[in-house]
């Protein structure tokens, strides 16, 4: 287990980077943040990314939120639907019925 530089030292945590220069890029810190009273430890785990990984990479994690946005609203839109269909199916046999029992009443 490895420790960061605070007194008492705290088990460094290993976090992932979601910023535009290095997308994904794991480090290990300190469990505080600086602005926290943390020692600011700091090291990347992981090798850093070619230029062309750090230009793509932030594009396709964009258009993965947007269909992912986009699917929910669908699918949001799709239960509405649903419920809508449902409530005039609902609707139809009640008339249906009500025209049975109204065929059926005594004159």
């Amino acid at each position: 287990m490895e420790f960061c530089k605070c007194r008492p030292p705290y088990p460094v945590v290993v976090r992932m980077s979601w910023t535009n220069e290095n997308p994904g890029r794991r480090f290990k810190s300190c469990r505080k943040l600086r602005a926290y009273g943390g020692c600011g430890f700091f090291y990347s785990v992981d090798p850093e990314m070619c230029e062309r990984s750090k230009r793509v990479i932030p594009g396709l994690l964009r258009r993965i939120r947007d269909l992912e946005a986009e699917k929910s609203s669908f699918d949001e839109g799709e239960v509405g639907a649903r419920q809508s269909y449902t409530t005039a199916c609902d609707s139809s046999g009640i008339r249906r019925e009500l025209s049975c029992v109204a065929e059926n009443m005594p004159r």
